[in-house]
């Protein structure tokens, strides 16, 4: 695809029966979604591999939104709040940008959540708590960043929870305990961190989970 640094959606607007919308490696800078806000069946948005610095979702708000890929751009902050009144949102990815903090309160009201990629961003920490009310979740990934801690006991209440990617990160320590409630986790991957030991018992042993470290 050939570079476009910036694209006019104003046209989408007269496409209220649009679905999908892809502009991956576009080299986009800036975008401006206001006119998806007509487009109130789109459900696929993909905006990968771009060079987006921040980018506003208010305009999606209400839509009935199922899969956004914001993946590979140069996000240092992205508000969420927005998401909260996109119910239908299943998969979201937000992995290899910038970001220092993120807030995943709104997602708390995406119930159909099944898939969350957050990896190879800038922050240390991360509140999962928000995801207890995400009870699709199927898969989660915080692989490839800069974590030093986290606190799995949110994804206690995951209950479908498969597989889960915290690899590549600093990790001293991880307390597996919340996954006792997974029964179901397939596979773990915890490789490539700072860890000593690993304490594997609260796994399902009536499965076979694939941990990796």
């Amino acid at each position: 695809m050939n570079p476009l640094g910036s694209i006019d959606l104003i046209p989408l607007s007269h496409c209220p029966d649009l679905e999908e919308l892809s502009l991956g490696e576009a080299d986009l800078d800036e975008i401006d979604l206001s006119p998806l806000k007509s487009c109130r069946h789109i459900m696929i948005i993909m905006l990968v591999t771009n060079n987006l610095i921040e980018i506003d979702l208010q305009p999606l708000a209400g839509i009935e939104i199922e899969e956004l890929y914001l993946n590979e751009n140069k996000l240092r902050t992205v508000d969420l709040t927005p998401l909260a009144e996109c119910p239908r949102l299943s998969r979201l990815r937000i992995n290899s940008n910038k970001l220092t903090t993120i807030d995943l309160s709104p997602l708390s009201k995406c119930k159909e959540l099944s898939y969350l990629c957050i990896g190879g961003n800038k922050f240390k920490t991360i509140d999962l708590t928000p995801l207890a009310e995400c009870q699709s979740l199927t898969d989660l990934s915080v692989y490839n960043g800069r974590l030093t801690s986290i606190d799995l006991t949110p994804l206690s209440q995951c209950k479908d929870l498969e597989h889960l990617e915290l690899g590549r990160n600093r990790l001293t320590s991880i307390d597996l305990a919340p996954l006792s409630e997974c029964r179901v986790l397939k596979s773990l991957y915890v490789k490539e961190n700072k860890l000593t030991e690993l304490d594997k018992s609260p796994l399902n042993s009536d499965y076979h989970v694939d941990v990796r470290w």
